[in-house]
């Protein structure tokens, strides 16, 4: 039985791991449940700063637990729906999250996993990571990895992998845009610390802002997008943290979020 496991670093990095790794970290809808759970806390948790998502043991998420789909062939319209929806409400809890969400691939990304990834804001891969879209070699039309696909890809390369189902690797999903940076083996923990490190040293309201805004401007015209900077502008140079940043560096001190010993 797989499970979602918390770990919560001392500096407000909440590690979510996907761990069912006798499947390749395959998520069962209690598993998918208990994410999209994570992240509604975790939004209103004070002390998480960011979400870092990862798999067990060598892999991310090897999509669906199949043993899900047993019976399937007897399942209505209106049995199909209500399971699309628990993915659709994770996806949704994922776009809401106001806080940086960072999705750490090694192995397989498989489906849901990269769903996953699609929606999250920064992605380091492995150079030698693994990723498809295998539904359709059984019938099954990917249309959860299409939507979310799509926000990160255009249409032609995103068609190319979800209609032959072939594999990819790291590199080559940095190349379409899928993943924000891809890793050599090798220096995977180090590039993903010290991502970490950056991001703790930013502004947890201007995360916020910034997040708000791009979804404003992603589908925006040109004066939409610039409306919606202005708006968030004025939050944002209004804010407490603003505020919290500009005595900070006329003290000449970290600001208030910086732990001790952050560089």
């Amino acid at each position: 039985m797989g499970r979602i496991s918390i770990e919560r670093g001392v500096r407000g990095d909440c590690h979510l791991i996907i761990d069912n790794p006798h499947r390749r970290n395959a998520m069962n809808l209690s598993m998918i449940e208990s994410l999209e759970k994570h992240f509604v806390d975790l939004a209103l948790d004070s002390d998480c700063r960011m979400i870092i998502i990862r798999g067990a043991d060598g892999n991310f998420c090897s999509g669906r637990d199949l043993s899900d789909f047993q019976g399937a062939d007897v399942l209505d319209d209106d049995a199909v729906r209500a399971d699309y929806a628990i993915l659709c409400r994770l996806m949704l809890a994922i776009e809401a999250f106001p806080k940086p969400l960072v999705s750490i691939i090694q192995g397989h990304a498989i489906g849901l996993g990269v769903a996953i990834a699609a929606g999250s804001d920064v992605v380091i891969a492995a150079t030698d990571a693994a990723f498809s879209f295998p539904e359709v070699r059984f019938g099954i039309a990917p249309t959860l990895s299409a939507a979310m696909l799509l926000r990160n890809v255009g249409p032609k390369k995103a068609l190319y992998a979800l209609l032959t189902g072939s594999r990819f690797d790291g590199q080559e999903a940095e190349r379409i845009g899928l993943v924000s940076r891809a890793v050599a083996p090798e220096e995977f923990d180090s590039t993903v610390g010290a991502l970490i490190d950056g991001l703790l040293l930013a502004g947890p309201e201007a995360c916020a802002h910034l997040k708000k805004l791009v979804q404003a401007v992603d589908t925006a015209t040109l004066p939409q997008a610039l409306d919606a900077a202005m708006e968030w502008a004025v939050k944002s140079v209004r804010s407490e943290g603003a505020a919290e940043g500009r005595k900070a560096r006329q003290e000449k001190r970290p600001p208030a979020w910086v732990l001790p010993g952050s560089s």
